[in-house]
């Protein structure tokens, strides 16, 4: 691809990622100043199980596509060919499905989502 066309589209995305970061912050900020310790708490709570579900399926979908690498550089396919190209769309989607299974079976396991404990009023 062309320098002047990737750029300016990387640049655009890095402004509206770090928009999304600055306003995200500033939202927590304001929920943690309003002294709404639930709405932190719930807040708090999703957004680390979003991030370990994150983790684990990245962790699934790279290691299925290095498994499809070594499997494309075992059986000596070219670099660019499309039965290389193939094989490794085939690896990131049984990563997929993989971590969305292992996801699955861990929200099974442990209840579902993680809810927020409401404190009585004598508490």
């Amino acid at each position: 691809m062309d320098k002047s066309i990737v750029v300016p589209i990387g640049l655009f995305l890095a402004v509206v990622y770090t928009i999304k970061l600055l306003v995200d912050a500033r939202m927590r900020y304001l929920f943690f100043k309003a002294g709404a310790p639930d709405t932190v708490e719930a807040l708090f709570r999703g957004e680390e199980r979003l991030r370990r579900m994150s983790t684990l399926r990245w962790g699934t979908v790279l290691l299925v596509f290095g498994l499809g690498l070594a499997v494309a550089a075992k059986m000596e396919l070219s670099a660019l060919g499309l039965p290389s190209l193939a094989l490794m769309v085939l690896t990131l989607g049984v990563g997929n499905l993989a971590a969305y299974f292992a996801a699955r079976s861990l929200e099974l396991s442990t209840g579902g989502v993680d809810q927020p404990q409401h404190r009585r009023g004598g508490d």
